[in-house]
């Protein structure tokens, strides 16, 4: 998802073998065990470029491709709670997911005016059992402590839910035509998630 070119390539090849239906931006990697002031720029740049870039380079690949076509077409980006509810020592994996979550609802404005016809998904899972935090420290080998990567990992596959969860979800969604997706409410990011909303909507100035 780095590769631009690579990318464009991959959207010719998908639009070879027939009409689009879903396109799926869900490459991802995370950081996590540091300080937003010790986060390594390299690190930082590494996580921008797949969840940030790569995501924009894949709208750019395929949106077009997509208004291009007669039939509707969903789009579905992958941020994560982490975009709603920061936790410690994860700051620039959560700044990138935010800018998905802007970048997804910018997407959805546009393409309520120039292609009706293709809808939205925003699906953020909460914790999903994979080997995320493994894959992403393979290629950041100087940021993450074996210590972390342990803890980190261990929290996922304990507490997460099943891919193929998620998945339904999704596929719920578009059924419903409905933009966000969001985890049960007995969900500990859910019930984070609903402090922090009482906090927004208390009193202001």
């Amino acid at each position: 998802m780095r590769d631009r070119s690579a990318v464009e390539q991959l959207a010719d090849r998908a639009s070879e073998l027939g009409r689009l239906s879903v396109v799926c931006a869900n490459a991802g990697v995370v950081h996590s065990g540091t300080t937003v002031w010790e986060t390594l720029a390299t690190t930082a740049d590494f996580v921008f470029d797949v969840n940030v870039r790569g995501l924009l380079h894949t709208l750019s690949a395929f949106v077009p491709r997509l208004v291009a076509q007669p039939s509707p077409a969903t789009v579905v980006v992958t941020p994560s709670m982490a975009c709603l509810v920061s936790l410690p020592s994860s700051g620039a994996y959560s700044a990138s997911k935010a800018a998905a979550v802007a970048s997804a609802k910018a997407l959805r404005g546009e393409l309520a005016s120039a292609a009706p016809n293709i809808s939205v998904v925003l699906l953020n899972p909460g914790m999903v059992k994979t080997n995320l935090i493994r894959t992403s420290a393979i290629r950041q080998t100087d940021a993450m402590s074996t210590a972390a990567q342990d803890l980190a990992h261990a929290a996922l596959n304990n507490f997460g839910i099943e891919p193929s969860a998620a998945a339904r979800w999704v596929i719920d969604a578009i059924d419903a035509d409905r933009f966000w997706v969001l985890p049960p409410a007995d969900d500990m990011f859910s019930s984070m998630l609903a402090e922090e909303l009482a906090e927004l909507r208390g009193p202001i100035g």
